[in-house]
């Protein structure tokens, strides 16, 4: 998204959310704040503000409060992807272990996949290499029973970010070519 769409979102939800709230409309609510902790906490937004994103994140939590599992475990995700761009490492990997954690009891493929890729890029950048060929090793299986393009292509580049963590420069330098490959 481009700035002003950013901003655009933005609008549309601050809009939203006092309506709402007015009509104690908490599902729409708990959608509101996912959203805007998502437009303050992507990588992509140009209106980036981790603060803003956590506290947004935490008040659909307390709306949430252990009524809807799911919900709480893609939230976490997105926790997990604010936490990460801030350093926080271990931080970001409790959250990926509870999304880990439900989607594998849900029997739910392609988000564990997602959750455990998620997991490994946060064990990577904080050094625990073993760890992540754990994560990897038990996403693949996974990625191959979704054949999801996207997770796909994630997991060559969380692979090959493995490999170049290893110091296994030749086998990283493979992988992203896999990864180039496969987009072509």
């Amino acid at each position: 998204m481009a700035v002003g769409e950013w901003q655009e979102a933005l609008d549309n939800v601050n809009k939203a959310l006092p309506v709402l709230q007015q009509f104690n409309d908490t599902d729409d609510v708990i959608q509101a704040y996912s959203d805007l902790a998502d437009i303050y906490g992507t990588r992509e937004s140009a209106l980036q503000d981790f603060d803003k994103a956590l506290q947004f994140y935490n008040s659909a939590y307390q709306l949430l409060a252990d009524k809807d599992p799911g919900r709480l475990a893609v939230l976490a995700l997105g926790v997990e992807e604010v936490y990460w761009q801030q350093g926080r490492y271990q931080d970001a990997v409790k959250k990926a272990q509870e999304a880990v954690a439900y989607f594998e009891t849900q029997k739910d493929a392609g988000s564990e996949a997602n959750a455990l890729l998620s997991l490994a890029e946060a064990q990577r950048s904080g050094g625990d290499v073993h760890a992540v060929t754990i994560s990897l090793e038990r996403a693949e299986p996974l990625i191959k029973q979704t054949d999801d393009f996207y997770l796909t292509g994630r997991f060559y580049y969380g692979r090959a970010n493995l490999y170049k963590a290893e110091g296994r420069l030749q086998d990283a330098i493979d992988q992203y070519q896999r990864v180039i490959s496969f987009l072509e």
